[in-house]
């Protein structure tokens, strides 16, 4: 089956936590726009950084955006400044729907900025009504599921939906 998938990444390697609404909405500005993908931003109370969002569209088979999504080794060659990104467990029955992972990560666009890592709580659900779409969830979680590296700031306060 063929279908457009919408990917809307909020994801926050330099700021803490967000709250979801659409770039029409709450804030957002504009800053680029480049093969079809928008990027956004806006600033993030009780943070230094802002918080981000990338919308665009993915025209190909649901299923082969579902191998490149669990294709955990190749990560740091399309995923920005992806160090390591790892399988820690799988939660659901089905074996895909609820993951949790490690992903780890080089700023290195940010001078000055440590690496981070996160333990990601990762939710997949199909979205209601909308044939050939899927929601991802995720959020980072508290737990060190993962030994802590002196090298790396643990981020423990992250959200965003995909």
């Amino acid at each position: 089956m063929t279908g457009r998938i919408g990917i809307f990444v909020l994801c926050g390697f330099l700021a803490a936590g967000f709250s979801w609404a659409g770039p029409e909405e709450g804030g957002w500005k504009k800053v680029k726009e480049a093969e079809g993908i928008q990027v956004f931003t806006r600033s993030l109370k009780g943070t230094v950084g802002d918080e981000f969002m990338a919308a665009g569209k993915v025209n190909a088979p649901l299923e082969v955006v579902k191998e490149v999504w669990l294709d955990f080794s190749s990560y740091p060659l399309w995923f920005g400044s992806c160090k390591e990104y790892r399988l820690i467990k799988v939660l659901s029955p089905e074996g895909h729907h609820y993951l949790v992972y490690y992903v780890a990560a080089s700023p290195s666009w940010a001078v000055g900025v440590s690496d981070r890592d996160a333990v990601l709580d990762v939710r997949a659900e199909a979205s209601p009504g909308k044939e050939g779409r899927v929601i991802i969830l995720l959020k980072a979680l508290k737990e060190p599921l993962v030994p802590l590296k002196p090298d790396q700031v643990r981020i423990t306060d992250m959200s965003g939906r995909i």
